[in-house]
């Protein structure tokens, strides 16, 4: 399976404007995929008490079929100010294309 896997940093202003798509699309649109190929999110929080807002970006950030996710707490991210890094991996438009 042809796919991308990409990591996108987020602080604490730019994941409350909800500014992932943005950002996580460019990424994906760069590498021959979007949004609506991610199979599979792997989301890092510096702070657990963060993990209901994300659940419900989680649900404006992509549509169903929903990609298999996991979320996990971790000591810190590269920065202080990083709150969440997502890792996506999708299928490129190429492959999606041969199915």
């Amino acid at each position: 399976m042809c796919g991308i896997s990409m990591l996108c940093t987020m602080t604490r202003t730019a994941l409350w404007k909800h500014s992932v798509t943005g950002g996580l699309g460019r990424v994906l649109r760069a590498g021959g995929s979007s949004l609506e190929n991610v199979i599979k999110v792997t989301i890092f929080l510096t702070d657990m008490s963060n993990f209901d807002k994300i659940v419900e970006l989680r649900g404006k950030w992509f549509t169903p079929p929903y990609p298999a996710d996991t979320i996990v707490e971790v000591s810190s991210l590269y920065s202080p100010e990083a709150m969440i890094e997502i890792e996506a991996i999708a299928i490129a438009d190429t492959a999606a294309d041969r199915d």
